[in-house]
C-alpha cells in the first residue's frame, strides 16, 4: 500500500509543478454531483480497502473508491417493506440522489440473492 500511496503522491506533485489539474476519482458515484469534471482522471481505486471497523459502534472507515455492503435484518418477515423504504430514502438522501434519477445503489434482499445464485449456477449443476 505504501508504494500506492508514494506512486499516487508522486502523480499530485507532477502535475502541481505543471500546474495541471487532476480529476480525483474514485468509483465514479458522485460524477452527477456539482459541477462539469474537468482536468487529467487521476483514478483512486488502487488505495482502497478498509482502514478500520468498530462493530459495536456500526462504524466502518473506508477509502475512497471502495464497494460497501450493509446488511440489515428487520425484527420481523412484516417489517422487510418498511426496512427497505427507510434505507431507500437515507440512501437517496445521504448520496444526494435527485428525485428525477434512479436509485445509484442496490437493496436485495435474501430471497433475491438466493434466486440469482440459482439461476447463475443452474447450468453448473
Amino acid at each position: 500500500m505504501e508504494a500506492v500511496l508514494q506512486g499516487m503522491t508522486e502523480r499530485v506533485r507532477a502535475a502541481a509543478a505543471r500546474s495541471q489539474t487532476l480529476c480525483l476519482r474514485g468509483g465514479g458515484t458522485k460524477d452527477f454531483y456539482g459541477n462539469q469534471l474537468t482536468g487529467e482522471p487521476f483514478d483512486t481505486r488502487a488505495y482502497g480497502g478498509i482502514v478500520s471497523y468498530e462493530p459495536s459502534e456500526l462504524v466502518v472507515t473506508a477509502r475512497g473508491g471502495n464497494s460497501v455492503t450493509i446488511i440489515v435484518q428487520p425484527r420481523s418477515e412484516a417489517l422487510i417493506t418498511q426496512a427497505r423504504d427507510q434505507i431507500t430514502a437515507t440512501l437517496r438522501r445521504t448520496r444526494k440522489v435527485p428525485p428525477s434519477k434512479p436509485d445509484d445503489f442496490n437493496i436485495n434482499t435474501a430471497d433475491e440473492l438466493l434466486s440469482l445464485y440459482r439461476k447463475i449456477t443452474a447450468g453448473v449443476f
